[in-house]
């Protein structure tokens, strides 16, 4: 190879080398700029965490997607019934089932009741109903014609208590409330064996001033 031709090829190896370097500058300089691009957005987008979006509580929004709310018409669970139905508000009169110094537990039914004179309520206070009643009262054993004595507390301005009793009979092929005997604030519970469910109605009079309560007692045959 004479000196002419080295010349060449150190010329064209030259030029290869250039071009290869401006193509790696040109590699780096592209990677370059899409790590800053990326640094870029994860700075202005916000993180999106896994599974669905819910509203952020301390700034009030975020703008995401919120969570849909629980079905606002679903029924209330039989713990919650009962705990509304225990609720006995402390404006009302007191009021004690017992026999033979037993206290008979019991749970407030409808209310309607303002402890005033002439006074009207604009919706009853619903309370247990027969179903609510029986799953939450335990019944008290007694003996087969024990007296059961009913105490509501007298309200000034009102007219004494007056009582109602009547028994929840599953005899019958539709369940239903009939009377049961009673002597003003006292009846004699019955001679046979089982469980019994009560409600007795208490009104104090003078406009709307009358509750209903449920009890549940257990004769024990002898």
């Amino acid at each position: 190879m004479d000196a002419e031709e080295k010349g060449k090829y150190s010329l064209k190896r030259l030029l290869t080398f250039i071009i290869l370097f401006l193509i790696v500058l040109s590699s780096i300089s592209c990677t370059a700029q899409k790590v800053n691009l990326s640094k870029t957005a994860s700075k202005t987008l916000p993180s999106q965490p896994d599974g669905p979006l819910k509203l952020n509580e301390a700034e009030g929004t975020t703008g995401n997607i919120l969570t849909a709310p629980d079905n606002p018409t679903e029924e209330p669970s039989m713990l919650t019934m009962i705990k509304d139905a225990e609720n006995y508000p402390a404006t009302y009169p007191k009021f004690s089932v017992t026999s033979n110094n037993i206290n008979i537990p019991w749970i407030r039914s409808d209310a309607n009741y303002t402890g005033k004179p002439g006074g009207r309520v604009g919706n009853t206070a619903f309370g247990a109903d027969e179903y609510i009643a029986d799953q939450a009262l335990k019944a008290t054993d007694l003996k087969p014609g024990s007296i059961v004595r009913l105490d509501a507390e007298e309200v000034s301005g009102l007219d004494k208590p007056e009582y109602k009793v009547s028994i929840f009979d599953k005899t019958k092929k539709s369940d239903q409330l009939v009377l049961y005997p009673s002597t003003q604030s006292q009846l004699m519970a019955p001679k046979e064996a089982g469980k019994y469910l009560f409600l007795c109605d208490v009104n104090w009079g003078k406009g709307d001033n009358e509750i209903t309560y449920w009890f549940k007692i257990n004769i024990i045959a002898n």
